[in-house]
């Protein structure tokens, strides 16, 4: 289990293929995941350009279509994949997902985004490609950026 997005991200181009699993409850946790993931990714390999695939209108045809054109892409090896919003297709999109496993592993990272409560029902659906994932494993409510107190409320001792 990983607490801050930097080590995630460490973990995460670590080790090839890099397939991680990112579960949410709360929606301000998952934008600000989405938000914040391809400058930790820079972090480490300043190369590193995010894909994005959010699901949330999509069918499985056009899923599997937007995969296989961002499969195609010249860079792959320097590309990392996020899937999100993936909730209303979660079964179709796990089984495609993991009939393309091999082609998957051209990117240099794969970030699976999906509510904790759809979890189950896209694990068992794509047990081949959950075995990449392993440990690498968060929730974006503990990937979320560090709580600070404002300055002022250090001097007179109050929180705001």
């Amino acid at each position: 289990m990983f607490v801050l997005l930097d080590e995630f991200s460490r973990g995460l181009l670590s080790k090839e293929p890099s397939v991680a699993l990112v579960t949410w409850v709360s929606e301000k946790a998952l934008k600000s995941f989405v938000a914040r993931l391809g400058p930790a990714l820079r972090t480490k390999h300043p190369d590193t350009t995010l894909l994005k695939l959010a699901c949330a209108d999509l069918d499985s045809a056009s899923f599997e279509k937007k995969l296989l054109a961002r499969l195609r892409r010249k860079n792959i090896g320097k590309c990392c994949l996020l899937v999100y919003q993936i909730e209303p297709l979660a079964r179709a999109a796990a089984g495609i997902l993991n009939g393309y496993r091999e082609r998957l592993a051209s990117f240099r990272a794969v970030v699976l985004v999906i509510r904790d409560n759809r979890r189950r029902d896209f694990l068992i659906a794509c047990p081949d490609l959950m075995d990449w994932v392993g440990t690498c494993v968060a929730r974006a409510e503990d990937l979320g950026p560090p709580i600070v107190l404002r300055e002022d409320s250090k001097r007179d001792g109050t929180r705001r």
